[in-house]
């Protein structure tokens, strides 16, 4: 994510306060939270630039705020995740594999959480690791179309149930049945498939690999321009 572009060196909390006790400038700390929404940090920076922080005196109550609210916030979605997969284990090797991934591309924590809870309690993927993989490719749309990663996901879910309004907006595709079928048309190009999630999600998945292929790293760029 684009938080490594804005830490990119070791934080060292007691450092800081040296200098504070020694009547230095003090750097605020609250980049610190933003790089961290993206998964940049370890948790034990997070943490324990949350505890040292705490005893800084003059100016960093805002960063120190920052800091241990994402801390919090991301402790409620590894548990939600656990929740939502059946064990809190289940949800913690999930929630490594979800920062992981928003280190890599434009997208935050938070987001990455939504969509594989999604992915896995509508049933649309069978396993995290399939949920994950998929992820890439509907990451491409989004980011191709500026969408979030949450919209694409949820609009990919309607059409999985034959609900094809959101479909249009997310990916540029129209949809509607056609007795035991669906006709998806992209692009003036329609295509007759099963009735079913998965011939759908298949279709989706085809559709982002040929045409929205690298559509987070074009986002993560102009974002990094933005910066």
């Amino acid at each position: 994510g684009i938080g490594a572009a804005i830490v990119d060196a070791p934080i060292d909390v007691d450092a800081r306060a040296r200098a504070v006790h020694q009547g230095a400038r003090v750097v605020d700390v609250a980049p610190l939270a933003v790089a961290d929404a993206h998964g940049d940090l370890p948790e034990a920076v997070v943490g324990g630039a949350a505890r040292g922080a705490a005893t800084l005196v003059g100016g960093v109550g805002a960063g120190v705020a920052g800091i241990a609210s994402a801390g919090g916030e991301f402790e409620s979605l590894r548990t939600s995740l656990g929740t939502a997969l059946g064990s809190q284990k289940a949800g913690g090797e999930a929630f490594a594999q979800v920062r992981e991934f928003a280190k890599e591309t434009p997208f935050a924590v938070k987001e990455v959480v939504q969509a594989v809870t999604t992915l896995r309690v509508r049933g649309l993927e069978p396993t995290v690791e399939a949920a994950m993989e998929a992820l890439k490719t509907y990451g491409d749309v989004a980011g191709a179309l500026g969408k979030d990663l949450p919209t694409v996901i949820e609009a990919v879910s309607d059409a999985s149930l034959g609900e094809f309004e959101r479909l249009k907006e997310a990916f540029n595709v129209v949809g509607h049945k056609s007795g035991d079928e669906i006709k998806l048309t992209f692009n003036g190009v329609t295509t007759t498939v099963k009735n079913s999630s998965e011939a759908i999600t298949g279709y989706l998945k085809n559709i982002g690999k040929e045409n929205f292929a690298g559509g987070m790293e074009l986002q993560a760029k102009t974002l990094q321009g933005a910066w």
